[in-house]
């Protein structure tokens, strides 16, 4: 039994009203069961009910066993002065206000309505399903499915939106900073994700400015933190990285800590670190003003040529230092400058206008709906089981389904689960 089954129930008060009694003995009647609150304090709020021939209006306070209420420090806390019921499903223990009065207490274990207990425990009595509701998320309403999939992608942009607030703090509100982070690490993509970052946040975003203004200097500075030019020689075109690498070290003065190095290890060569960090060198060297570009991009396909780059031209007959391969210019994919836009661009747009006192839900809605679903492990196993996602909004969403909500069993906060459970 999880808690939020309780609020489920008491929410929609799946309950024989009929026989409803508090564990003192007083009957009770739920005339307004309150508004469900999400945030600090009691779980509804300005609910009223009726304990015997009295009328009272208040919060309410859920937990799976009375004594919760001590273990959670609630009498310590003058936000729960306000409780008139103590909703519980066992009741193990008389609780005290502050001023010395028993709180009244329902125990649901009598009172749940059989059939919402019965489809509770068929929704959770497999523990071999990949996610709970398996056997009935084909049949969601697709309305209500489609609904529930534009609100999931909505709330991973306000997730995303904290985080890049977060990172946008720290280099006192530079949008151009932020965004050369931010993308930095996405270049890395899973395996090099931290390296990259790690590189990104190891220097003032000046020097990497300044840098810029050579793509070679960029591409030598983010190879050598990266701990891609150390020593034996591969080469000549490694030697003069090593030995630029050296002279930026000691001109500003470079003693990268914390950084983490790059890995090759089960990467595809197209992945490889040191394609990526060129290509990142050289799109921060041609597009001198790219955050205001991608302000000023009206497409999904101008935002997409923006970071089409390619790496430098040594790269054209080699994946690694000193190993040649065949000559192919080694140009960012369609689907890689796409995972960008995705991951990166889109939540930053979003969280720019935010920012800003603006909202852009409906135009990045709309350009993430321009873009081809995700391919991985969790969208393959969506799709086994309803149609699947036609667009990145929607696999972006389904993302945030399986790691927020089915990955958790937060089931009961979960409008597919809701819509699941009612049915039943």
């Amino acid at each position: 039994m999880k808690e939020d089954f309780l609020h489920y129930i008491w929410k929609f008060q799946k309950l024989r009203q009929a026989t409803c009694q508090t564990a003192q003995g007083e009957s009770l009647y739920v005339i307004d069961p309150g508004v469900h609150n999400h945030l600090e304090g009691p779980d509804f709020l300005n609910a009223k009910i009726r304990i015997g021939e009295q009328l009272w209006a208040g919060n309410v306070e859920l937990h799976l066993q009375a004594s919760d209420w001590y273990a959670h420090g609630h009498h310590l806390d003058a936000n729960y002065e306000s409780v008139i019921l103590h909703v519980v499903w066992r009741y193990d223990l008389d609780i005290f206000s502050q001023n010395n009065k028993v709180i009244p207490a329902f125990s649901l274990q009598k009172y749940i309505a059989p059939q919402a207990l019965k489809s509770y425990e068929q929704f959770h009595s497999s523990l071999y399903r990949w996610i709970p509701c398996e056997k009935f998320f084909p049949k969601v309403d697709p309305f209500i499915y489609q609904h529930w999939l534009e609100r999931l992608y909505i709330e991973r942009l306000e997730k995303r939106s904290k985080q890049v607030m977060s990172t946008l703090g720290q280099y006192q509100n530079n949008w151009d900073a932020l965004l050369f982070v931010m993308l930095c690490r996405s270049f890395g993509l899973r395996h090099n994700t931290e390296s990259f970052y790690s590189v990104a946040r190891a220097l003032d975003f000046s020097v990497y400015r300044q840098c810029s203004q050579s793509a070679f200097d960029l591409e030598c500075l983010l190879m050598g933190l990266a701990g891609l030019l150390k020593p034996p020689s591969k080469d000549q075109y490694h030697d003069s990285l090593m030995e630029r690498f050296y002279y930026l070290s000691t001109k500003y003065r470079i003693k990268p800590q914390d950084v983490v190095p790059a890995k090759y290890f089960r990467l595809r060569p197209s992945n490889f670190p040191t394609l990526r960090l060129s290509q990142f060198a050289q799109l921060m060297h041609q597009e001198k003003r790219l955050f205001s570009k991608i302000l000023e991009a009206s497409s999904i396909g101008a935002l997409r040529k923006l970071i089409s780059t390619q790496a430098s031209s040594y790269w054209t007959t080699h994946y690694n230092f000193g190993v040649r391969s065949k000559k192919f210019t080694k140009k960012v994919s369609s689907s890689f400058a796409d995972l960008q836009l995705i991951n990166t661009i889109l939540p930053i747009i979003f969280c720019y206008y935010k920012y800003e006192g603006k909202d852009a839900t409906e135009k990045v809605i709309e350009m993430a709906s321009e873009l081809k679903a995700e391919s991985n492990t969790v969208i393959a196993r969506f799709s086994k089981l309803r149609k699947p996602p036609s667009n990145a909004q929607e696999s972006q969403a389904l993302l945030q389904l399986h790691q927020e909500y089915c990955s958790v069993t937060r089931c009961m906060q979960c409008t597919i689960g809701h819509t699941i459970l009612k049915r039943n």
